[in-house]
């Protein structure tokens, strides 16, 4: 009796798979309601992550009182297949005593970004329930969206047009007549050293590539997550890391060098007495 159920149940999986993907919609649970058998309640999940194991939950009722079903003479059966109908897991459900069932899809199982087909068969003898569905594996398990791919895109050529126009103004500046300014126009120490410190930061302009090359890498990352593989994901996020090092290694040598900076700003206001130390 199991094996035919278990038959008839891949055999219609196939039949579900092969229509979802011709229609390429979103994934949709389904489940079949009979008047003196069992209702499934699940947890309706639509995106699922890929390489992570993953454990669904449902409840099962009886459809002609509503009363909750344990395991003391039901058996629940769980099968994932893919959109051309191959079976890639199959297992009896736990019931648990919280009064649920559940069953664990092992990782190495959710290994692409595509659609997964499941079905799950509760049997009682003469009575038995069905539910079928499918999600959508993710490298984060979240939905993909358009909306968030353009607002990435704006977001990107907003940061390379600041890029673009501190590089323009570095290259336009006299830095020297600059520096000149900021000690002939002394007055008292707290506005020189804001000056000087506005001075270092935009002289200095790698810090500020750095600090905006971190971000874009950051907004590239969001777009791979939703629209590139796995591999692809897990080799730029090693390059996230070794950037985001490197620019901890820039902000430690930008902080020593307006030390130094202000500490020769300070030697040279004091050399010429401009009232740095007066009481």
């Amino acid at each position: 009796m199991r094996n035919l159920v278990r038959y008839q149940l891949v055999l219609a999986l196939i039949v579900v798979s092969m229509f979802s993907f011709v229609n390429a919609q979103p994934p949709v649970t389904t489940a079949q309601n009979f008047p003196e058998g069992f209702l499934i309640a699940d947890a309706n999940t639509n995106y699922i992550k890929i390489d992570a194991a993953y454990t669904h939950h449902w409840f099962l009722y009886n459809a002609s009182n509503g009363y909750r079903v344990d395991n003391s003479t039901v058996v629940c059966m769980f099968f994932m297949a893919d959109n051309v109908g191959e079976l890639l897991y199959g297992d009896n459900a736990t019931y648990n005593n919280e009064g649920y069932w559940s069953v664990t899809i092992p990782s190495a199982i959710i290994n692409e970004s595509k659609i997964y087909y499941f079905g799950i068969s509760c049997q009682d003898g003469g009575i038995g329930g069905s539910l079928d569905g499918a999600w959508e594996a993710t490298i984060d398990g979240e939905e993909k969206s358009l909306e968030n791919l353009y607002a990435n895109i704006l977001l990107l050529i907003f940061i390379v047009a600041i890029i673009l126009i501190i590089g323009y103004k570095h290259k336009e500046t006299d830095f020297d007549a600059w520096d000149e300014k900021i000690i002939s126009g002394h007055k008292n120490m707290g506005q020189t050293m804001a000056s000087g410190l506005v001075y270092s930061l935009f002289k200095n302009t790698f810090l500020w590539y750095y600090a905006l090359g971190w971000l874009i890498l950051f907004i590239l990352k969001d777009v791979i997550i939703n629209y590139v593989s796995l591999e692809i994901y897990n080799y730029f996020t090693l390059i996230t890391d070794i950037y985001s090092i490197g620019f901890l290694l820039v902000v430690v040598f930008m902080i020593g060098y307006t030390i130094t900076y202000m500490r020769n700003m300070v030697n040279v206001l004091t050399e010429n007495n401009w009232g740095v130390g007066e009481k």
